[in-house]
């Protein structure tokens, strides 16, 4: 039975985390920061399959590199246009944490680590898994 599990993001803007569990393999839907205080959803917990980023905003991508900061290996999926944007917001990101004084989540190597693993798609694409059919619409 599949199993969603809401790691923030109810209720309030940001934090956005969806763990999808097939009872095979573990999804991951968005993983973001409340923009506001860097707020961040629960912990997924490992294995993590792969991650589906649903659009750049940092309240939906904003924490994908500290999981990379963790060890995790896995692969995230999003179209080009998503992964330019999300690239461009993730280094802003790192230097307004250093602006504003803060311990930064991650580290240029761990979003360059996210960059080399990513998975680009085109929307209307299947992506196949072994207990999971994934496709990205508008």
């Amino acid at each position: 039975m599949t199993e969603i599990t809401f790691l923030g993001g109810c209720r309030e803007v940001g934090r956005m985390g969806i763990l999808v569990d097939s009872g095979k393999e573990r999804f991951l839907l968005d993983y973001g920061v409340r923009v506001e205080d860097m707020g961040v959803p629960l912990e997924p917990g490992f294995p993590i399959k792969s991650l589906f980023l649903s659009h750049a905003h940092l309240d939906h991508s904003g924490n994908i590199p500290t999981l990379y900061k963790k060890g995790w290996k896995g692969n995230v999926y999003a179209t080009p246009t998503t992964f330019e944007l999300c690239s461009l917001l993730l280094r802003d990101s790192l230097k307004v944490q250093e602006r504003k004084g803060l311990i930064p989540k991650y580290l240029p190597y761990d979003l360059a680590k996210m960059e080399r693993l990513k998975k680009n798609t085109a929307l209307g694409k299947m992506i196949g898994f072994e207990s999971a059919n994934i496709e990205f619409r508008t």
